[in-house]
């Protein structure tokens, strides 16, 4: 797959879908530098390709290049909002660059599209709770739960959520 993708990449270098696929393929050869540059060449050629934008967001968010991710998943949910995956690891990169107000609002945004988005409705319990609004923590989480009664996470964050409640009212009394 790799010689079909070189030969072609050299008969058509300004083909976006072949600079893409050698991109995913370097991916799962775990040639990470060199899928970065197929991907950062697909944006050159076609800069909103959302596969593109996505998959190189994506890349940049595994390996831990929080701000970088954040600049391309930006620029995905500006072209798709309505994309919710894009959105949904916006809204991670935000909370891993620390910035909870925009993580807030990116999984405030999938939830409106699909408010059963369990994922996103559990991380923006976890952004409630960080910020002390444990009451809405306490009903995210509660939701969470009702959606999957398993989700270890919800459980542990639940029970997180109505201790610091509970000092909270017994501070305030």
């Amino acid at each position: 797959a790799l010689e079909l993708l070189t030969r072609a990449l050299v008969l058509e270098p300004n083909n976006h879908l072949i600079t893409f696929r050698a991109g995913l393929l370097y991916v799962d050869l775990l040639d990470l530098e060199r899928a970065e540059s197929m991907f950062v060449r697909t944006l050159e050629i076609n800069s909103r390709y959302r596969s593109a934008l996505y998959n190189l967001g994506a890349l940049f968010y595994h390996q831990r290049r929080y701000q970088e991710a954040v600049s391309k998943l930006e620029r995905l949910s500006e072209l798709y909002p309505s994309y919710l995956d894009g959105v949904h690891m916006l809204g991670d990169a935000y909370m891993q660059s620390k910035q909870p107000g925009k993580a807030r609002l990116a999984y405030e945004l999938v939830l409106s599209q699909d408010p059963d988005h369990l994922v996103s409705l559990h991380n923006l319990g976890v952004v409630k709770a960080d910020s002390g609004e444990f009451g809405e923590a306490v009903e995210i989480f509660s939701r969470c739960l009702e959606l999957d009664p398993t989700h270890k996470g919800a459980n542990r964050h639940l029970e997180q959520a109505k201790r610091q409640l509970r000092l909270q009212h017994s501070q305030a009394n």
